[in-house]
């Protein structure tokens, strides 16, 4: 696997019995060098591999160190280095740190500069991994910035689209509902109405990855998600799966549909990547993170905490150097477009959803050897007593002839079909385009001795007061309002939280006539 133990060495250097006696003296360390016979096959090498630290003797055929180091450093592929100089040719070795050289060693008759060479090394090392831990850390940032910018982008789609959507499945299912409807037509509207909610399930996907989608944090221990989520994502491709689960695995606040997906994903990548074969290994345990020397992959990670680590391990393909870092960026992909190839939004909503539970995601691959995918989750503090459920509410019906409802959105087309589906149900409705009017028409009727029973609010208002200003307003008209919050941003905290704010009920957009009586049902019951 890749990462911080085992950076790569390359040694260029002409004289075959010094490189020999180099080897020998760094095998004892612990080194493992490549070697290069010549400036040019060692460039060559320098320019393909992923070395971290090079040993380039100055005199040498063909290409001199010093020339070496010079056309590396032009075209960025520099990594530590090292120059190898005879005595007397000091200005060499420090022309050669002019071009971005880390140090020098000078050769002597008696080999004593062989003595020298472990120090060297791991001073570059050190230097290498400084430099490794900070790219990475600027490389963790850039996604998420990144992620974030289209993030909001993808919020703001799944905003609108889930607008139109629910004009669609409202007029569908009034439609439906039509005794003047020609029955011939009925299996059409119900075709309809599949793609539409097919189309919904579709904007969820944006959803999940703009923000995590509307997690609903739970408590408790996840081995069971563990095992079924992964076991179900190899059944019928071929390939095995293994679990090394912890019997003492820490609880955890998670959602579980959002966990399932990230599993889901992760596994099936890794089904993929051994071409439908050989075996999938996911582990978890407990893990403190205390500081660095906890941290894996380039020195990254979650910080100092109690964590469960899942991790999901492969022997397939591994993925490329160059494609490492790209692999959670939205889009990247290595595979062929088409409907079972997807758009390359798997790990990259896996990267989002796992931030969202205050966790951290990491990847580590090796061309040919496998890929590892480390998750970290908070684990949760010890457990406080349980405590009774609420009782249910009461389930009998509820009548809404003759009452009177206020809808507040800023889109048109949905105060329309909105207000004919509660026409639908006898529920004489009035339409407002911002919170404002919201405000000021709920307190005409009060006036007028004409209470609204109930008022829908939409949270997100273009250019004007939305449903959170609306709902603190009326609340200060009539503090026993009945308000029911709508919004195409299934993730806002109010949606989340909503009877902190004042309101009783919510109908994420895109809801049908179905959905729309069981908020109106929860608000009078």
């Amino acid at each position: 696997m890749t990462g911080l133990d085992t950076a790569r060495i390359l040694c260029v250097e002409d004289d075959p019995g010094v490189a020999r006696l180099m080897e020998k003296r760094l095998a004892r360390e612990g080194y493992r060098l490549d070697l290069a016979a010549d400036g040019l096959s060692g460039l060559s090498m320098a320019m393909s591999g992923d070395y971290a630290v090079l040993l380039v003797d100055q005199r040498m055929p063909g290409m001199s160190g010093l020339e070496m180091i010079r056309r590396l450093s032009e075209i960025g592929r520099l990594p530590v280095t090292i120059m190898i100089t005879g005595a007397g040719d000091e200005r060499t070795a420090v022309e050669a740190m002019k071009l971005g050289a880390s140090d020098y060693i000078i050769k002597d008759a008696a080999g004593g500069f062989f003595s020298l060479l472990p120090a060297v090394i791991e001073k570059g090392l050190n230097a290498w991994r400084l430099a490794e831990r900070g790219r990475r850390m600027e490389t963790e940032l850039a996604r998420a910035e990144k992620l974030r910018a289209i993030a909001n982008m993808a919020g703001g789609i799944a905003h609108d689209f889930n607008n139109l959507l629910t004009v669609v499945l409202g007029y569908i299912d009034m439609t439906a509902e039509d005794e003047r409807l020609d029955p011939s037509l009925r299996p059409m509207l119900g075709t309809a109405a599949a793609a539409s909610l097919q189309a919904r399930d579709l904007i969820q996907k944006f959803t999940l990855f703009s923000s995590g989608g509307h997690p609903v944090m739970r408590r408790g221990c996840i081995r069971e998600l563990l095992a079924d989520a992964a076991h179900l994502s190899v059944s019928g491709a071929g390939a095995a799966c293994e679990l090394d689960l912890a019997p003492d695995m820490a609880e955890v606040f998670a959602d579980s549909g959002n966990i399932r997906q990230v599993i889901n994903n992760l596994v099936m990548n890794a089904v993929e990547a051994m071409d439908g074969g050989g075996v999938v290994r996911v582990s978890a345990e407990n893990r403190t993170i205390r500081g660095e020397a906890d941290l894996e992959v380039g020195g990254v990670g979650p910080p100092p905490g109690r964590y469960l680590r899942v991790a999901i391990r492969d022997t397939g393909r591994g993925i490329p150097g160059e494609h490492l870092e790209k692999v959670m960026d939205p889009y990247f992909s290595t595979k062929q477009r088409g409907a079972e190839k997807g758009m390359g939004f798997g790990l990259s909503t896996a990267y989002s959803i796992i931030q969202r539970h205050g966790g951290h995601i990491a990847i580590d691959s090796a061309v040919g050897v496998g890929t590892t995918v480390s998750i970290h989750l908070p684990a949760a503090e010890p457990a406080e007593p349980a405590q009774a459920p609420p009782p249910a509410p009461d389930a009998a019906d509820v009548s809404f002839a003759g009452r009177r409802a206020l809808v507040m959105d800023d889109e048109e087309m949905v105060r329309e079909v909105a207000a004919r589906m509660l026409d639908k149900l006898g529920i004489e409705a009035a339409c407002v385009a911002d919170g404002q009017a919201a405000a000021d028409r709920y307190a005409e009727a009060m006036r007028a001795g004409r209470p609204f029973d109930a008022v829908i609010l939409d949270l997100t208002v273009r250019g004007g007061m939305g449903g959170e200003g609306a709902i603190a307003a009326i609340r200060a008209i009539d503090p026993d309002a009945r308000a029911i919050v709508t919004s195409g941003y299934g993730d806002n905290p109010i949606m989340k939280n909503h009877h902190a704010y004042g309101f009783m009920a919510t109908l994420a957009k895109p809801y049908d006539r179905k959905e729309l009586i069981d908020a109106l049902r929860r608000l009078f019951q």
